[in-house]
């Protein structure tokens, strides 16, 4: 990560924080019913290694998350087939798409295998109805899969060779489309909300905004054990131990090429008390570098820190923001221009 100050901008960068006090939680299982975490994580398959999540009006316009998807072939022309079929209008629809990756992968595998890897879910639409209907009436029934207890139709949307990518509505009237060995983990293994550890997540996701355009989450042990060998081997030291997970959102200024413009960042991690300790260090670091890269802001960051999680809120430059999210493995996601997602 560049710094283009010395360490001493970077400490003076540091004790600039703004630091909410700290509130002790007694047991980490305590906030994970009636969670406010985001339902896309709630939803995450539990032994999901990272989620990409976006709001469907925006990612229409700025698929960032695009970039993302290309790491693990067949998803993104996945997606776009059933963009295709679904006609969505992205004018005040507040669904989301959300990108679940089982395994990371450390390098270009087989494209069979990695197919296995990945689940795309369409969630919280004005009209789920509308959306179930146009996967009916697009793709051809065969089977079901049994999920939450639940006995759910299988919509066959592509088979190349030994991948069969098949489309279903969950109990909760969920759109989950992926290949079937995928879908299959997620029928047995079940959700992040329905795990014995969902508090580490749900308790992370509670300090991030579940409005906003684009957000994610990351195992860290997935983290460093997947694509550790990714990240400069500093960074990947870095990274504590006893994190349980990490959960982030970013909403993006309005004119982002602007050379002013903002981003409003929020980031959370949620582990075992002694990794929340050094983990609250870690984020320090963290947003100082990036801190003494481009114009200086304005705010400060705020902290805040409990027991079993820590967070920060930031406004970064896109610059600064990169830098951020590079830091925990997310080299893929830019606030620059890309191409479009097809419109139904």
């Amino acid at each position: 990560m560049r710094t283009g100050r010395t360490g001493g901008g970077i400490n003076r960068a540091m004790a600039g924080f703004a630091l909410v006090a700290a509130v002790l939680m007694s047991f980490p299982g305590c906030r994970t019913k009636g969670s406010k975490a985001p339902s896309w994580l709630q939803s995450a398959p539990v032994n999901c290694s990272m989620a990409l999540s976006g709001q469907v009006g925006w990612l229409l316009e700025n698929p960032e998350f695009q970039s993302a998807m290309t790491r693990v072939p067949l998803a993104e022309q996945t997606l776009d087939l059933f963009l295709k079929k679904a006609k969505i209008h992205p004018e005040g629809e507040t669904g989301r798409i959300t990108f679940y990756v089982f395994d990371i992968p450390k390098d270009k595998g087989n494209p069979e295998d990695m197919a296995a890897d990945f689940l795309l879910q369409f969630d919280g639409f004005k009209d789920p109805r509308a959306l179930q209907m146009a996967l009916a009436e697009s793709f051809p029934p065969e089977g079901s899969l049994v999920v939450d207890k639940k006995d759910c139709p299988l919509f066959v949307m592509m088979d190349v060779n030994r991948v069969k990518i098949r489309a279903l509505v969950d109990p909760q009237q969920r759109i989950l489309i992926g290949d079937l060995r995928a879908l299959g983990r997620r029928a047995n293994q079940g959700t992040l909300a329905q795990g014995a550890k969902a508090s580490w997540a749900l308790g992370a996701g509670e300090w991030i905004d579940a409005t906003a355009p684009i957000a994610g989450y990351v195992n860290p042990d997935a983290l460093i054990s997947g694509i550790g060998n990714k990240l400069p081997s500093k960074m990947a030291n870095e990274i504590p131990k006893g994190l349980r997970s990490l959960v982030w959102s970013v909403t993006p200024a309005k004119d982002r090429n602007d050379p002013k413009a903002v981003h409003r960042l929020e980031l959370a991690i949620g582990g075992s008390p002694d990794g929340i300790a050094q983990a609250s260090h870690w984020i320090q670091r963290l947003v100082a570098a990036a801190s003494q890269i481009g114009a200086r802001q304005q705010l400060a960051p705020v902290m805040m820190q409990e027991k079993t999680r820590v967070g920060v809120r930031y406004t970064a430059s896109n610059e600064q923001l990169k830098a951020i999210l590079e830091g925990f493995g997310q080299p893929w996601i830019s606030l620059d221009h890309g191409k479009k997602l097809p419109k139904a």
